[in-house]
């Protein structure tokens, strides 16, 4: 008996109906066919690895030219760090080789107005450091009048500052009933038109700064005329006058 006749082969429609045929171990099969999947990319996976792993191994024990790169060594040039630290021309030789020092910043000459009682009063261009004697031998020194002992001639000196040198008091004007008197306990009142800095912060709210504004104020304009004139000077307003009035007074040439 032949195979056909033992296994005969059923008609193709037969055939085709059980290619149709709903299957019930179809979610078995999908599933395994999904696992199969999975392991195949972890094999293909694991290939790769050792096949870098050996290509590795090979390529690092087979010999072959050495690379040129390796074994360069890299020199800077000899300008190399000069670029842009450079060495300043200094005087100071304890400075490290390489190192900028900056540049010692050079004085300026100060620039001093001299007025009062000297012999000619200007701006005078004097040295840095220069102090007050300076000053006064650059407009020709002090008067005979001048009042030496109101300024100190070991001073310094600063750019555009303005000195005024002042005038003793004449002797005249000595026993008059309103002379400056230095002392403000002695109920004497100030002579705006006599009196030194000194004797100028003795009055309320006058400090060195508002001293020496009346005295800049009286040397430009003259002798203040009244008393009321004080309130022209910056810096002193009706408050601080009605605080002084009662202590201060004007002398001119006529009283």
């Amino acid at each position: 008996m032949s195979q056909d006749e033992n296994h005969p082969i059923p008609p193709i429609a037969e055939r085709l109906d059980a290619l149709t045929a709903p299957d019930e171990d179809q979610p078995a099969r999908e599933e395994i066919e999904r696992q199969v999947r999975i392991q195949y990319r972890g094999y293909l996976v694991l290939a790769t690895v050792i096949a870098l792993i050996v290509g590795g191994v090979i390529g690092h024990f087979t010999p072959g030219e050495a690379n040129p790169l390796s074994e360069t060594q890299l020199t800077p040039p000899p300008y190399w760090g000069q670029v842009c630290v450079t060495r300043e021309a200094t005087d100071d030789e304890d400075a490290p080789e390489g190192v900028a020092v900056p540049p010692t910043a050079t004085p300026q000459p100060l620039r001093v107005y001299v007025s009062g009682a000297v012999a000619a009063p200007d701006v005078v261009v004097l040295p840095p450091d220069s102090l007050l004697a300076d000053a006064l031998k650059a407009v020709g020194g002090p008067t005979d009048a001048a009042d030496m002992s109101a300024i100190n001639l070991a001073a310094p000196l600063s750019d555009h500052q303005h000195v005024i040198v002042p005038e003793r008091a004449s002797a005249e004007a000595a026993p008059e009933p309103e002379a400056p008197a230095t002392n403000p306990t002695t109920g004497e009142k100030i002579d705006l038109n006599q009196a030194t800095a000194a004797e100028l912060e003795t009055l309320p709210n006058i400090g060195p700064a508002l001293a020496e504004r009346i005295l800049d104020y009286r040397a430009e304009h003259g002798p203040f005329p009244t008393t009321e004139a004080l309130m022209e000077v910056s810096g002193i307003g009706p408050t601080t006058y009605e605080e002084i009035a009662p202590r201060i007074t004007v002398t001119t040439d006529g009283d």
